[in-house]
């Protein structure tokens, strides 16, 4: 069973392929979805204070984000495997929050006590959907308080952020907005069928 990663910011095309996917090949996939998204729609404790207050915010969130993104992808490869799905497509993954920390990718595995070389080979194919630029609010300006996700997500140097918590993965394919939400989507279709076919020759 393989597990693939689809992450990218506010209209990136993101939502339209995972939906494509789940709908051409059904139980041939499992879908995962996102732990920041559950904690944030399930009534996280938000808070707003000073600068310090955010990046306490941040590392306390994220610290809840990882440990529910660790059970909801063993849950869905237990469930995998038990109706025999080759492919478990993640709606991002654990290295997503580094992009949201200051400090990056370092200091996320730093403080989350994460083994970045043994965490990535968990994803076969990590597939990144660059987004529009939404908003030209410079990213320091943002992480000034505990502002909504959704803020840093628009900021435009957000995909340069998950392309630096990504880059070091093996297999990560980045998918530019100049290609099209269409292409973007066909292009991801077109590796899931792949893994899907691969694992029905065996």
């Amino acid at each position: 069973m393989k597990k693939i990663v689809i992450t990218g910011g506010p209209r990136s095309g993101k939502k339209e392929a995972v939906a494509k996917i789940e709908n051409e090949f059904g139980e041939s996939v499992v879908s995962v979805p996102s732990a920041k998204e559950i904690l944030l729609n399930g009534g996280y404790p938000f808070t707003k204070s000073s600068r310090f207050g955010a990046y306490c915010f941040v590392s306390r969130f994220w610290s809840a984000a990882v440990a529910l993104q660790n059970s909801i992808e063993e849950e869905a490869c237990a469930m995998a495997r038990a109706r025999n799905a080759p492919v478990a497509l993640c709606d991002g993954g654990i290295f997503d929050g580094a992009a949201f920390t200051v400090g990056g990718l370092s200091k996320f595995t730093k403080i989350h006590r994460i083994d970045a070389e043994k965490e990535y080979k968990r994803y076969e194919v990590v597939i990144l959907l660059k987004s529009p630029l939404v908003n030209t609010t410079p990213l320091r300006v943002v992480q000034k308080e505990a502002r909504a996700f959704d803020d840093i997500e628009k900021s435009p140097e957000f995909d340069d952020l998950l392309v630096s918590a990504w880059k070091c993965h093996r297999y990560l394919i980045i998918a530019g907005d100049i290609s099209g939400c269409d292409c973007k989507v066909s292009q991801i279709t077109g590796i899931v069928r792949f893994l899907v076919e691969k694992s029905r020759e065996r």
